[in-house]
């Protein structure tokens, strides 16, 4: 849509004056919102230009027109309140409410904190699923600690020259072109702030509130995108009972090509070969050479490829046992050795100095029905005849696939790897609360006029840990919750105690999906 169609107004919020843009025409309204440090601009570019539907778009605090908050105010919840409340002053519920990214986040808020307004959910390269400070989103994390103690010219100096800058290069060219417009945007102090808030945010949803939407929802990304993973995409249109999932193709690469009658050229050629494994055991140090040669429809050629020396080196066979279990600690991946090693032939590691053949079992991680995997480490023997790999850095409640590779490294150095093992799909359900606290105490204090007692605890040292819930009864009565709220640090002051009582406590630990540990050992006291 032509950004030109959309009307600017305002909505006043308290002492904040919020800028929105309407397209005014449209029977549907269609409320999208955009990316962080994006503007009513990007919305307008992602959307269509018809009479239909109309378009909506609020510019979030310290976004595009709108002028920037306090500190406290930039957060995933604030900008969502400000969403409802543009929502409820025009009378326009429900709407079809979604965004890209950030505004993603804010619509999957919205329809679980507000259901009344929504009609349907388009959720456009999602960067959050419901974790907070999710690690896709640290090199936004990276350039905000950059210009927050850096000016522009010296920070982008120092992010080109990181790993961060070399890795989106390779892997997500229009990540790495975003990440540097933030360097020119203007003012620094705003746009660092709104990068390392919002980057160690999240929707503040659970899974399971997710899974209990009804809406129909639209799910929107692509591979080629290392700040919004595709696997986020296929991980939150798996919680949404009605969703459907879609794939599109990133900016940098070039569109396919058809012929006339609207057939889909082909772009590249592929060729297996299978060699009989007694060649490879027979010639384990020597090498296949393969070259292409392209005819013309006349039979005519230019001559053959380079040349490419493939190793015969004898390759295991890929395991067919591959199990996988959910533990505390992540991902447990477990299967058996399909060789024996022998003088010849290793598992793992070669003694200094010897000339023989090395193979691994490689572990790699995709989403589920994941097209593209990465390699996240080697398969090790467990002692009990079985090879284990522990993946301690998959995201929780994510749906993830798995598979080994056998891996052959000759003695001059050349790799080789084998088939593929079936793949095995898990999804990380977090069901395990953090440990009890321990170090209980209670000491009573206070003023003849004011008695209370104060309690403080070992802290947790959890990850994950959201904070702790504290538990009191009277003699035999069983334990009640004193807290409203989740305590974030681990002290607690009771003053709703009376003189000559006396008062036992506990204490839990509550993790960020509100799991709960068991009790702490009890601590009393009286009070004089």
């Amino acid at each position: 849509m032509r950004f030109e169609r959309l009307e600017r107004l305002e909505l006043q919020r308290g002492t904040q004056r919020l800028s929105y843009y309407d397209a005014e025409r449209g029977a549907v309204p269609v409320l999208f919102q955009h990316g962080l440090c994006g503007s009513a601009e990007q919305t307008a570019e992602a959307f269509p230009d018809d009479n239909v539907l109309r378009l909506l778009t609020l510019e979030c605090r310290g976004h595009g027109a709108s002028p920037a908050p306090s500190p406290n105010d930039i957060s995933i919840a604030c900008f969502a309140d400000d969403v409802i409340a543009l929502i409820e002053s025009l009378r326009v519920a429900p709407v079809i409410l979604g965004g890209i990214s950030m505004g993603a986040a804010i619509a999957t808020r919205i329809a679980v904190r507000r259901p009344d307004l929504v009609r349907a959910l388009i959720l456009v390269r999602p960067a959050w699923i419901t974790d907070a400070a999710p690690a896709n989103m640290r090199p936004n994390a990276e350039v905000g600690e950059l210009l927050a103690t850096t000016e522009p010219d010296r920070a982008r100096t120092l992010f080109e020259q990181g790993s961060t800058a070399r890795r989106l290069a390779a892997e997500a060219p229009d990540n790495l072109a975003s990440l540097r417009g933030f360097f020119e945007r203007q003012p620094q102090a705003v746009t660092a702030e709104l990068l390392r808030r919002i980057s160690a945010d999240g929707p503040g949803v659970t899974p399971d509130e997710v899974r209990a939407l009804t809406v129909p929802a639209l799910v929107v990304g692509h591979e080629a995108d290392a700040i919004h993973p595709f696997a986020h995409a296929r991980s939150l249109a798996a919680l949404l009972k009605r969703s459907e999932l879609a794939e599109i193709t990133p900016k940098q690469l070039p569109a396919a090509k058809h012929d006339k009658e609207g057939r889909r050229l082909a772009v590249a050629a592929t060729f297996v070969d299978s060699l009989p494994r007694d060649l490879q055991q027979q010639n384990p140090s020597a090498a296949a050479v393969y070259a292409v040669e392209t005819l013309n429809t006349n039979g005519r050629s230019a001559g053959p490829s380079n040349q490419v020396a493939i190793p015969l080196a004898p390759v295991p066979e890929p395991p067919k046992d591959l199990s996988a279990r959910v533990t505390p600690e992540g991902v447990v991946l477990s299967f058996s050795p399909t060789f024996k090693p022998d003088d010849t032939h290793h598992l793992g590691s070669a003694p200094a100095g010897t000339n023989v053949m090395v193979s691994n079992y490689v572990v790699y991680r995709g989403a589920k029905d994941a097209r593209s995997f990465i390699a996240i480490g080697n398969a090790k023997e467990s002692g009990n005849g079985k090879l284990t790999f522990e993946d301690n850095s998959a995201d929780w409640e994510s749906a993830h696939s798995y598979k080994v590779t056998p891996v052959t490294r000759t003695p001059s150095g050349a790799q080789v790897e084998g088939e593929d093992s079936p793949p095995i799909e898990v999804f990380t359900h977090d069901v395990f609360p953090p440990s009890a606290p321990a170090g209980l105490q209670a000491v009573s204090s206070g003023t003849a006029a004011e008695k209370f007692i104060d309690l403080t605890w070992a802290p947790n040292t959890e990850s994950d840990l959201a904070g702790y819930n504290l538990y009191r009864r009277e003699n035999v009565s069983p334990p009640v919750r004193i807290n409203t709220e989740l305590i974030t640090t681990p002290a607690f002051r009771d003053r709703n105690v009376a003189s000559g009582k006396k008062y036992t406590y506990s204490v839990t630990a509550v993790d960020l999906r509100k799991n709960e540990s068991s009790p702490s050992p009890e601590a009393s006291e009286v009070v004089p």
